[in-house]
């Protein structure tokens, strides 16, 4: 049976499954008094790709009771803007939200909403069941599950991947499996060699990068030759909220490697991957929903048995498999192929066949003058390719020796901010940003009090440690917009977009309280700043720039810790 076979007979069962909850959960009288309300609570964001996949999901097994099922989504957004001690006034403002709105079910999705809800629901939702989906099965919330409480855990296939690897590439020698140990710690990564890669050593050299050189790895993998494969393990979406970081990892590898790249991570698809038994967030999130319409049709959410075996699947990357000059492997369980192209033998095998038969003859004849060339030509091929393997590790070298000097060229070496050069450059975009648009500008320039006396008594290695703790510290107290660089020696230079002086005023005040709270040298060190602010009006950047230098030089004359306003 082909992939797309497999596919077709998938949505007609899934079409089938949602015609028979349909008609249980609008002719269900068990739960006719059950409002037909989902409340999604994801852990992290929306336009996140896991997330989206999720709900992509969900929506999916719901639409055909869109008129009777409303879905309403909350996002915990943990990892970037909440963190574990802001849950119980994130719990106190769903509490105020939804107090007015009675839900049906709850689906969680994801550790972290799961968690909440096991420590909030109680008291926000109390007795409404609870169904999870994308949650690994070692989860001690997976494991004691509550009476009103079931779902679909997410586990990673990665002995199925390597064996569809084996399949799909009998003349294989060597896996290469690449492991972040951000993300796999020494005891998974014990678990992977014990459970999953021992048994394969019998049949190929497997080696793992378990710790490789960012710098370095392109020229470690354009070094990879035939019979080598790349298994990945680079990302756990469940484990990590660094998705732009992730996309560009993967993409680095399947950039640099001359040989196949597979995964079993849904997020590494399209980036270049071939496939594999793939965890996706779609599979997720619709296991969850058709579960949410059972227990809409009368089930009882501890009668629904949890599903942990993750609903992984094949997966290829169509245009991956062209690269390569692969075919997909069906297997048992079925599979999709992402990007296909129609069958053209499929199409025009006629045709090919009559023409075919008009030019066998000087087929035959081209065939024989190409093996006499190639006999002339195979030394000269070897070289070449010996050379061509040496030109690639130079050129990646090459390449991101001058991505270093360009970023070194902007960023400040001690404090990791901007340069003065750098700092300047976008003071003046945003000057012109805020003229053309008539927004609000402001900006504050910041010195160090007494830092060359530290210098002087304790050394510069303090004094370098101190402008990198400051700088960091006035990062962390301005807003995400909001530029910091520094400017000169012990200067430092804030630029706030959209910001009139009054709003400017008490950032100034959190930076100096900010600075205040920092101690080295086991709390004997202590440091002040004394700044100067001003507002854009009719400045020139020049100009604006040299008000607020001026301004800082008559208070650092006047006392220090002090704070002015032009």
């Amino acid at each position: 049976m082909s992939l797309r076979n497999d596919s077709i007979n998938r949505q007609r069962a899934v079409g089938w499954m949602a015609a028979v909850l349909f008609i249980l959960v609008v002719g269900a009288d068990a739960r006719a008094d059950t409002p037909k309300n989902i409340l999604v609570l994801h852990t992290y964001h929306q336009g996140w790709e896991w997330t989206d996949r999720i709900t992509e999901g969900i929506q999916s097994a719901v639409k055909p009771f869109e008129r009777d099922i409303a879905l309403y989504f909350e996002y915990l957004d943990m990892g970037r803007a909440i963190g574990a001690s802001d849950l119980d006034a994130l719990a106190e403002l769903m509490k105020f939200k939804w107090q007015q709105t009675a839900f049906g079910v709850i689906v969680a999705a994801g550790e972290g909403a799961l968690r909440f809800v096991r420590q909030h629901g109680p008291q926000l939702f109390p007795g409404v069941p609870v169904v999870f989906c994308a949650v690994s099965p070692e989860i001690p919330a997976v494991m004691s599950l509550d009476r009103e409480m079931t779902g679909v855990v997410s586990d990673t296939h990665h002995e199925a991947t390597l064996r569809l690897m084996l399949t799909m590439h009998p003349e294989v020698r060597r896996i290469v499996v690449l492991v972040d140990p951000g993300i796999v710690d020494s005891v998974g990564l014990q678990a992977l060699e014990e459970q999953v890669l021992r048994p394969l050593v019998q049949r190929v050299t497997v080696e793992v990068w378990s710790n490789p050189v960012w710098e370095e790895l392109p020229a470690r993998l354009v070094s990879l030759g035939s019979g080598d494969l790349v298994y990945l393990i680079l990302f756990d979406p469940d484990r990590s909220v660094g998705n732009a970081q992730a996309a560009e990892t993967v993409q680095l590898v399947t950039r640099w490697s001359p040989v196949p790249v597979y995964s079993s991570q849904g997020f590494d698809l399209g980036k270049g991957i071939v496939g594999g038994i793939i965890t996706s967030g779609v599979h997720q999130g619709e296991q969850a929903g058709q579960m949410a319409l059972r227990i809409f049709s009368g089930e009882s959410a501890k009668d629904i048995p949890v599903l942990h075996h993750s609903p992984n699947q094949p997966i290829f990357d169509g245009r991956a498999l062209r690269r390569f000059h692969l075919q997909a492997t069906p297997t048992p369980t079925g599979g999709t192929i992402l990007y296909p192209t129609p069958d053209f033998w499929e199409r025009y095998s006629h045709l090919f066949l009559y023409l075919a038969a008009a030019m066998i003859l000087p087929t035959l004849l081209l065939c024989v003058a190409v093996v006499r060339q190639k006999r002339k030509q195979r030394q000269l091929v070897e070289i070449n390719a010996a050379l061509d393997t040496r030109v690639r590790e130079r050129s990646a070298q090459l390449q991101l020796v001058h991505q270093k000097l360009k970023k070194q060229s902007l960023i400040d070496s001690v404090t990791g901010l901007p340069n003065r050069r750098q700092s300047y450059q976008r003071f003046v975009e945003e000057v012109k940003k805020a003229q053309r648009y008539g927004h609000a500008l402001s900006i504050i320039l910041l010195d160090i009090d007494w830092l060359k006396g530290i210098n002087l008594e304790h050394g510069y290695a303090l004094g370098d440690m101190i402008l990198r703790d400051v700088g960091h510290a006035i990062r962390r107290a301005v807003r995400e917009i909001d530029l910091v660089g520094r400017y000169g020696g012990e200067e430092f230079l804030v630029i706030l977009p959209n910001t009139a002086i009054d709003n400017c005023r008490g950032t100034a005040e959190r930076i100096q309280q900010t600075v205040a709270s920092l101690r080295w040298e086991q709390g004997e060190v202590r440091i002040t700043v004394s700044g100067s602010m001003a507002q854009l009006k009719n400045h020139t950047p020049a100009d604006l720039l040299k008000q607020v230098s001026d301004l800082l030089g008559a208070t650092k004359n006047q006392g220090v810790g002090r704070m002015v306003e032009g």
